[in-house]
């Protein structure tokens, strides 16, 4: 058989078939891409042509990558974030910051007094108006999800020292406080007796295994915690500056027989993703202004 070269076409498909696995699906990834499923289908169909093997399976059960497939996205990634580079990494020697920036922050981040990220971000619009930034609000699991798949840049997000990776980068900013909460609209239900609002993160954890919390139901996001809690039947892990702003019009209060964890918010990187000049130059700032 003779050895196929792939071209910029064959690129170009192995783009879309990324895009539609990260958006699990032909149908969801139409909007992102701007083409018809038809065109969708006809440009991963090429490719596979090309390559000779099949690389993902669609249809009315759904979409799922193969093996090929998956070590063609491992491969295709790198190839375009270098292209991503090129214009950033000519822009450079101009002294001209750009590039793509994606950053992926927790909810809630502004409330703490110690943040310093919208400052850092305005001066890094002044200094790189030409730069692509976005900015999106996801839950811890999923900003780490999407790190490791190379769709974020940079995550804000608080973890406990126990629970730091060694294969990422950190990049201290600034500490938070974290309470147990609970809403007291039923004085005949202890804080200790209520059932614990669930997220995925090591804290909870470990205050199910130290304190024998029954678990409670699970909550995405910071404010799904305290929309739980307001309904007096749980206690739930806020951040106490939060908790307090929300005093204002709901009675939350602090269970002092329990302790407050001290959560440290990094600025993480992966090690593997090569990050554009514009990037740098935010995470720069990000130093600066929070060890101010």
């Amino acid at each position: 058989m003779p050895l196929h070269t792939l071209t910029e076409k064959d690129l170009r498909s192995l783009r879309i078939l990324m895009e539609v696995a990260h958006a699990e699906g032909i149908s969801a990834a139409e909007s992102t891409l701007n083409m018809t499923k038809a065109t969708i289908s006809r440009h991963i169909k090429e490719v596979e042509e090309n390559l000779g093997t099949r690389l993902c399976f669609r249809g009315p059960q759904g979409f799922s990558l193969t093996a090929a497939g998956e070590k063609a996205i491992e491969f295709t990634r790198p190839v375009l974030l270098a292209l991503e580079r090129i214009h950033a990494e000519v822009d450079a020697l101009s002294g001209v910051i750009s590039g793509k920036v994606q950053l992926g922050i927790t909810d809630n981040l502004l409330s703490n007094r110690h943040s310093r990220i919208s400052q850092a971000l305005s001066e890094f619009l002044r200094l790189a108006p030409d730069a692509d930034l976005s900015v999106a609000t996801m839950t811890s699991n999923e900003l780490m999800q999407n790190l490791h798949s190379h769709q974020l840049d940079i995550v804000i997000r608080g973890v406990l020292d126990d629970d730091l990776v060694e294969s990422l980068n950190y990049l201290p900013l600034f500490q938070e406080e974290c309470g147990f909460c609970y809403c007291d609209l039923h004085h005949d239900l202890k804080p200790l007796q209520r059932p614990l609002v669930y997220r995925n993160q090591a804290f909870v954890h470990r205050a199910l295994a130290d304190f024998g919390f029954q678990r409670g139901p699970e909550a995405s996001g910071i404010e799904a915690v305290a929309t739980l809690v307001s309904t007096g039947l749980y206690i739930g892990i806020l951040p106490i500056a939060y908790m307090r702003e929300l005093q204002q019009v709901i009675p939350f209060k602090q269970c002092q027989e329990l302790p407050i964890y001290h959560i440290k918010h990094y600025a993480i990187t992966h090690p593997k993703r090569n990050i554009s000049p514009a990037a740098s130059a935010l995470l720069e700032l990000l130093d600066q202004y929070h060890a101010e």
